[in-house]
């Protein structure tokens, strides 16, 4: 679920297509721009006598081979240190689970037996021709399954105290699905936390928006990822972190040139070791969201 309740999220853990692959943007409570959701996209064109692999070898060998190159990162010594540590914890994870492409929006999900967790899956942007689209939003919802597995608070991206009780989980009619799963994160949500990371990637748009190593169609690539994170702090934050960590190393945005990418490795580094832990106290802050950052005209 997400941050900032809104319709981008209705059910599991949903990361909306890449600007490339969406329908017109959709105004959302707050600074900046969505994506509206688009249907899942596919291709079953099979050329005459050509041999082709069937759609579901086809999905296989994709999914495999982002997940490999995932592992290619991991094992990099030319991949920054912070990166590596952080594929690698996603390479573990996406080893034990289920994965699936998709041409529309990413989600992760969790399936269960009898009351216990039976498995992880995800569904990612597989069918993007980018890699640094597809490896990126693999991540994304990979991180979604560590927070998961890592905090336990069902995919919220923080261990506060709730300010509120948390129901117990109930179960739909087939066990596998938590039917109240959206109720227990927003009952889990802490308003200071929430505040506080909203902030923290708000001045990740600041130094977007100044990043003169950026495009503008990165800038705003990054600046929409970063909103999209701000929207639903209290589950979105490792996610479009590592999601445009990724990026960066892919168009060479590098920490010794790039002011974004140094506060970037910082988060994400802090962020990693958290994870390992199993535990994030987000404390308050007395700085306030600029909604400049968010809305200002790319130059």
């Amino acid at each position: 679920m997400g941050g900032c309740e809104s319709s981008l999220r209705k059910k599991r853990n949903r990361e909306e297509p890449s600007q490339q692959e969406t329908d017109p943007p959709i105004r959302l409570q707050g600074a900046g721009t969505q994506r509206g959701p688009r249907g899942r996209q596919g291709s079953n064109n099979l050329l005459g006598n050509i041999s082709v692999p069937a759609p579901e070898q086809q999905a296989q060998s994709t999914q495999t081979s982002d997940l490999e190159q995932i592992d290619r990162l991991r094992k990099d010594d030319n991949v920054p240190d912070h990166l590596r540590n952080i594929m690698t914890e996603l390479y573990e994870v996406g080893r034990n689970t289920d994965i699936e492409k998709s041409g529309g929006a990413g989600y992760a999900s969790r399936k269960f037996r009898n009351g216990d967790l039976d498995k992880h899956e995800v569904i990612y942007q597989g069918n993007l021709e980018n890699e640094a689209d597809r490896v990126g939003n693999l991540a994304h919802e990979l991180t979604h399954v560590s927070v998961a597995d890592k905090f336990n608070t069902d995919y919220v991206n923080y261990t506060n105290q709730p300010e509120n009780q948390v129901e117990a989980a109930t179960f739909k009619s087939n066990d596998e699905r938590i039917a109240n799963e959206e109720n227990r994160q927003n009952q889990r949500k802490v308003g200071s936390a929430d505040n506080a990371i909203r902030v923290k990637l708000n001045s990740l748009q600041k130094l977007t928006l100044e990043d003169k190593n950026l495009s503008k169609e990165q800038k705003g690539k990054v600046r929409d990822k970063l909103t999209y994170g701000i929207q639903n702090a209290h589950t979105e934050f490792d996610t479009v972190i590592n999601q445009i960590s990724v990026w960066l190393h892919y168009w060479d945005i590098t920490p010794d040139k790039s002011q974004l990418a140094q506060k970037l490795k910082k988060i994400a580094t802090q962020n990693h070791m958290e994870r390992q832990s199993g535990n994030r106290t987000v404390q308050p802050t007395d700085d306030e969201f600029n909604p400049k950052w968010a809305t200002e005209k790319i130059a």
